[in-house]
């Protein structure tokens, strides 16, 4: 395998070849590990707020404010967005605060992906695989958003809807 993957090498076998190099990376680990800290304060407190206004995780929302205090590099802040589902982080204020209207979009979006997490429930309770294609019939009740979003809901969860 070695000599098919390496051919055109100087090196005859794997024992006598040369450890590879490994680049370094240029970062504090200190500082990494602090704005990790932050960020997972942030989404502690975020969750904590989606948990009291009694808003499901699988719900997008608008916006989440954090305090304009706390230093959140771009990358954290798209890893708090992510883990507590809100489009936008914006950095204002003086406290972390949670925006809870639901506008029709965005209740929406949270109909669609509740929709795939359930089809994609009846697949596994199905015993249908990964990757292995399936159907679903859509109940009375989701047909109109089904429809809507079929194109999107059959790509995520390869399966052909039936109305």
């Amino acid at each position: 395998m070695f000599q098919v993957v390496r051919e055109g090498e100087d090196e005859e076998s794997v024992h006598l070849s040369s450890w590879p190099e490994v680049p370094t990376l240029d970062f504090d680990s200190a500082t990494v590990l602090a704005q990790m800290f932050t960020a997972r304060v942030v989404v502690t407190q975020a969750l904590e707020a989606r948990d009291k206004a009694g808003i499901k995780v699988r719900q997008v929302l608008a916006k989440l404010t954090i305090p304009k205090t706390i230093p959140l590099p771009a990358a954290y802040a798209a890893v708090v967005a992510d883990e507590v589902n809100v489009k936008n982080i914006v950095s204002e204020g003086d406290t972390l605060v949670l925006d809870t209207k639901l506008t029709p979009e965005l209740e929406e979006e949270g109909l669609v992906r509740e929709l795939v997490r359930t089809i994609q429930q009846y697949r596994k309770e199905s015993g249908m695989k990964p990757g292995e294609p399936g159907s679903y019939s859509v109940p009375a009740e989701n047909k109109v958003i089904a429809g809507k979003y079929r194109e999107q809901i059959e790509k995520a969860t390869n399966t052909t809807l039936k109305y």
